[in-house]
């Protein structure tokens, strides 16, 4: 029986999906649609995926501060979107330490479009930046949790695995900084 971490990541020998998530890998995917590229090299930097149209595509699940220098200078070689996906509702799922499944429930934790500022803090000034848009991807997620005994004592030892794309919900596309006007209560739309 192949062990738990043979769940947890796919290794592949392409640029930068070493210890891609099968989130981060379907959402590459689905933003580069058919004829489109993944794992694209322009100046020395590594867009995730290039639609048929040319756009870049950036999908981000973190906070937004690796890319300061990347989304430049890729926003200055043609059109750039950043992905951040919110997760709305999770699904999780448990494996013992062999890889079985022993149960699964529905998380009670949920994202919020407020996410995007909490990936934003580091790198506030990307609005700005010419050619660029971020996109929020409000997504449902199935996450894997494996019962090893290595995780963080606050999950009492139970490891945080792989996540995988469920089904994208809403796509809120800020292409100026005035779209931002949608997140202030009192502002006139």
């Amino acid at each position: 029986m192949p062990s738990a971490f043979f769940y947890l990541f796919t290794m592949s020998r392409t640029i930068g999906t070493k210890n891609e998530s099968s989130l981060h890998r379907q959402l590459k995917l689905s933003y580069a649609g058919s004829g489109g590229r993944t794992e694209v090299e322009f100046s020395g930097f590594v867009a995730d995926a290039v639609g048929p149209d040319g756009e870049r595509v950036e999908i981000q699940l973190g906070s937004f501060a690796p890319l300061k220098k990347k989304a430049r200078e890729l926003a200055s070689l043609g059109p750039l979107k950043i992905v951040c996906p919110v997760i709305v509702a999770k699904r999780l799922e448990f494996l013992d330490s062999e890889g079985a499944e022993i149960g699964s429930r529905k998380s009670s934790r949920s994202g919020k479009i407020w996410d995007l500022f909490k990936a934003m803090f580091y790198a506030p000034e990307l609005p700005l930046v010419p050619g660029l848009e971020i996109e929020l991807a409000l997504v449902d997620v199935a996450e894997r949790r494996v019962r090893d005994g290595k995780g963080s004592w606050r999950r009492r030892g139970v490891s945080i695995g792989d996540r995988r794309l469920l089904a994208l919900r809403e796509r809120i596309l800020l292409k100026r900084p005035c779209d931002y006007l949608r997140f202030v209560p009192f502002a006139k739309k």
